[in-house]
Order: C-alpha cells, then sequence, then structure tokens
C-alpha cells in the first residue's frame, strides 16, 4: 500500500519535501544555536577561570612583595636597634660581672681574716653529699673500705700473676656481699653527680678568672695611657 506522500500529485510532492528539508534545517539550526550557546558557556567559564587563576596569581605576588618588605624592614631594625641593644647587655653583664669579683674578693679578704660567712643552699648541699659518700665508703666501722681494698689487691696479684687454670681463691677479708655492692654504686653514683658539680664550679670559676684577667689588662692598659698623658702634658 503506498503512502500518502507517493498519492499526492507531483507539485504538491515537492512542496512537501521542500517543507520537510526546511523543518530539518530549522532543527538543525536549533541545535547548532544550542550547540553554539552552550560553547559559549564553556568559553566564559573558561576564561573565569583564567581570571581567577590571574588574581589569585597577582594576589600570591603580592604577598610574596609584602613578605620580602617585612624582612627586609626586620633585618634593618635588627641591625640599626636590635643588635647594638644585645651588645650593650654584653656590656653591662660584663661591667656586673667585674663589680661581682670585686666584692667576692673583698669576701675572701674578710675570710681570710676570720669573718665567715654562712654557705650558700648549693654549697651546703654540695658538703653533704660528699660528707654521706665519704661515710658510705667508709662504713660504720671502715669493713666495706677494709674488703673492698683487699678486693683490688687480689684481683691486681691475679693480674700480675697471669691468672690460673684452677679455681680462683678469694679470702674472706676481700669478699663484699651484694648488699656492700648495692651500696658502693649507690656511693659511687652520688659520686659522680658531685663531680659534676665540681666540674661546673670550675668552668664558673675558669671565667671569673678569664674576666679578672681581662680586668687587670683593662687597668694597665689604663694606667700606662694615663702615664702617656702625663709625660705629652
Amino acid at each position: 500500500m503506498a503512502s500518502f506522500r507517493h498519492r499526492l500529485p507531483p507539485p504538491y510532492r515537492h512542496k512537501l519535501k521542500e517543507r520537510g528539508i526546511i523543518v530539518l534545517i530549522n532543527r538543525l539550526m536549533v541545535v547548532k544555536l544550542d550547540c553554539f550557546k552552550v560553547s559559549v558557556q564553556y568559553l566564559y567559564i573558561e576564561v573565569g577561570l583564567c581570571m581567577l587563576q590571574d588574581g589569585v596569581l597577582v594576589s600570591d605576588s603580592d604577598r610574596l612583595s609584602m613578605t620580602r618588605d617585612n624582612v627586609k624592614k626586620l633585618q634593618r631594625h635588627f641591625q640599626a636597634d636590635t643588635y647594638p641593644w644585645i651588645q650593650r647587655l654584653k656590656q653591662q653583664e660584663l661591667v656586673i660581672e667585674r663589680r661581682l669579683l670585686r666584692i667576692m674578693r673583698i669576701v675572701e679578704a674578710l675570710e681570710n681574716r676570720g669573718y665567715r660567712i654562712p654557705l650558700t643552699k648549693e654549697e651546703a648541699d654540695l658538703y653533704e653529699r660528699l660528707a654521706v659518700i665519704a661515710k658510705q665508703l667508709k662504713g660504720p666501722t671502715g669493713d666495706l673500705h677494709r674488703r673492698v681494698y683487699n678486693l683490688l689487691s687480689t684481683s691486681r696479684l691475679l693480674a700480675s700473676a697471669g691468672g690460673t687454670a684452677g679455681p680462683i681463691y678469694i679470702p674472706s677479708s676481700a669478699k663484699v656481699d651484694e648488699q656492700s655492692v648495692a651500696e658502693l654504686l649507690e656511693a659511687l653514683q652520688q659520686q659522680t653527680e658531685a663531680v659534676a658539680k665540681l666540674g661546673n664550679v670550675m668552668k664558673r670559676d675558669t671565667r671569673d678568672l678569664e674576666i679578672i684577667l681581662s680586668e687587670d689588662t683593662d687597668m694597665a692598659e689604663d694606667s700606662v695611657g694615663r702615664r702617656a698623658l702625663k709625660m705629652y702634658n
């Protein structure tokens, strides 16, 4: 059975065909317009992203330049204000240390004449630690000290003899029980701590001696300068 289009006369067929082509063209134009709109929207989005990235880059560049300027300002402030202030503090510390050493000399002179001042907390603590160590090493009757000495003598004799293949005989006077060994280890630990404190005291004394020597050098230079001025005048 023929379709409705084929049953029409030829002129109407051409008109219908032209209308179909026109409709198809219109549809294609609509699709193209939609595609163009979508493309334009994507283009706007890409342009917006590029502008946003450019804005972020500009903002980061501004922040970096501000940070660089702040660092330069801090460097200038440190060189102009902070560093001289630190140097002035060091000079003040040196002056205070010299005054303290002069006071210590006066105190030592008074102690040599018979005047005594009470010990400081650190000195009293160190004195008590040394007394406890000496008491622990000697023991109530000096038995631990004697046993340790006998054990050391026996060990030296065995070492000088080259050792023996058989069992080693240790006299009863050289035997040390576990409790005594524990007490000895504790005493040695306290002695180590006391020696460390003495080391710190020696470091401070060495620094004080250096300050004294520098003070004497400055005084000698001042005296030489005064003599030269007197001779010149």
